[in-house]
């Protein structure tokens, strides 16, 4: 039966076994009658492939593509649909409420490559590699230019430091999915990592050209021309942002830096002293070796 299919795919191991695999159903009358009734399938619409999220003021244009997206997310969720719940639930690490709403989907949604793609992501963010690679696979089986699985593979061969493979999945979802900005700003950070500065700000612009609030590009984008020892553009975009974010250590540290280099040590100064820094042990030695170059005590 299709209802099986998912349960199959999140509970056996995900390497070979000899160990009998136990039923879905301990007790036949586990079964119930609408399990034989036929069922009609949800297709695959555009307009369905997105999120809601909350706080919206502070959120950038990347996070309303939602599946199309990176697979790290650390903000709040708004009202969601059904998938979004699933997201939402893997994000927040409850993995078996997700496995149970899609366990309860497959019949309806085992042709729409959101949920496939939805269900990849979960087991990514479970640690479940193989899995997830398959699910994202099964996502392009039904839709073989569904740019948000090409994404999700690229963010997927990024964790495992495969940039090669990272790249071609970046550009194949930038490709496919004209219109999407995820894939941009994943292939912006890639290029960044490598020092290739003037592909990263090319693919930045055209994120910032859709809107200039757009925070997250802002920010990157400041970080990218501080990297290209351009001080005065990275101050132009670090002042772009409100002054809230400078207390956040991805933005605060390097804004005191942009600071230093233009000659304003003081106020250099008084950007790191309100830096809020949090457990992050990267940070935390990146924060002290700033610390020590522009000279706060």
């Amino acid at each position: 039966m299709k209802l099986f299919i998912l349960f199959t795919i999140f509970f056996l191991s995900s390497c070979a076994t000899n160990k009998v695999v136990k039923r879905t159903f301990e007790d036949p009358t586990d079964i119930k009658e609408e399990d034989f009734k036929p069922v009609t399938l949800v297709p695959y619409t555009k307009r369905s492939d997105t999120y809601a999220f909350e706080k919206e003021e502070k959120h950038s244009i990347l996070l309303k593509e939602s599946l199309e997206r990176t697979i790290k997310y650390d903000e709040d969720f708004g009202q969601l649909d059904t998938l979004g719940t699933v997201i939402a639930s893997c994000y927040e690490k409850n993995f078996q409420k997700a496995k149970v709403i899609l366990q309860k989907m497959t019949r309806t949604h085992h042709k729409n490559p959101m949920f496939w793609n939805t269900a990849g992501i979960c087991a990514s963010l479970e640690g479940e590699r193989r899995k997830a690679l398959l699910l994202f696979n099964k996502a392009l089986s039904f839709r073989s230019g569904y740019a948000p699985a090409y994404n999700n593979l690229g963010v997927m061969y990024v964790n495992e430091s495969d940039y090669s493979r990272a790249l071609v999945a970046f550009e194949k979802a930038k490709k496919l999915g004209s219109l999407s900005r995820t894939p941009r700003f994943n292939l912006a950070n890639l290029y960044l990592y490598f020092g290739l500065y003037d592909q990263a700000i090319q693919n930045i612009s055209s994120l910032i050209q859709v809107n200039t609030n757009d925070v997250a590009a802002v920010k990157l984008m400041a970080t990218a021309y501080l990297m290209k020892n351009d001080v005065g553009s990275s101050l132009k975009y670090f002042e772009m942002l409100d002054s809230s974010s400078y207390t956040k250590e991805d933005v605060g540290i390097n804004y005191s830096l942009a600071l230093f280099l233009s000659g304003k040590v003081e106020k250099s100064h008084d950007v790191l002293d309100d830096v809020e820094l949090t457990k992050n042990n990267n940070w935390g030695s990146y924060y002290s070796e700033i610390k020590n170059i522009i000279g706060v005590k």
